[in-house]
């Protein structure tokens, strides 16, 4: 989907490799790099932080990372920094299960403004698709109410305008309290 490349920076890639076009691409971008003898060792596992490298780099950060130290030091910093690898070991191999958590976690990274590494308020969900992820201590609400919604049924809880089935959550305990809200 990349377009047809017959051209391989890894002697272990074929020209007719179904990865090829992609591994060139993340390749001539900086974000992938083979194992150091002109070998891409496409079958071999991947750690975290070989992960997180190829993630940061993927989403231009490389050049932070390289301000910082580089690979592997600066890459263990950012991610700690950014809670993408938080709960793995650094070591070890990746799981198809925790490489989807890394990637998500990938989209709530705030971006870098400049070369300062100050940063927007801006993630890759939220310029991509509008999605926010919020944290933070629910302080107030013009409004908290039980809703009576008849006999023999569940009650609701309304903060603001917003109703919530307490079947779901108890959103009346929700004051004062530390919350994550993606929407």
């Amino acid at each position: 989907e990349y377009g047809k490349h017959s051209y391989t920076y890894y002697t272990d890639l074929q020209e007719d490799h179904h990865a090829l076009a992609c591994v060139n691409y993340l390749t001539e971008i900086g974000a992938m790099v083979g194992s150091g003898d002109n070998k891409f060792r496409p079958n071999d596992p991947i750690s975290p932080i070989e992960a997180a490298k190829v993630i940061f780099d993927s989403l231009g950060y490389g050049w932070y990372a390289q301000c910082k130290g580089g690979y592997p030091s600066a890459y263990v910093d950012f991610a700690d920094e950014t809670g993408l690898l938080d709960g793995f070991a650094k070591t070890g191999d990746v799981t198809r299960e925790e490489l989807t958590v890394i990637l998500l976690r990938a989209g709530f990274i705030r971006k870098y403004s400049n070369m300062k590494g100050e940063q927007q308020e801006q993630t890759v969900f939220s310029s991509v698709w509008d999605i926010y992820d919020q944290k933070g201590i629910v302080e107030s609400a013009n409004g908290v109410s039980i809703v009576d919604s008849g006999f023999n049924k569940m009650d609701t809880t309304q903060i603001g305008d917003t109703i919530y089935d307490n079947g779901q959550m108890n959103t009346d305990k929700f004051l004062g309290r530390y919350v994550r809200a993606i929407t």
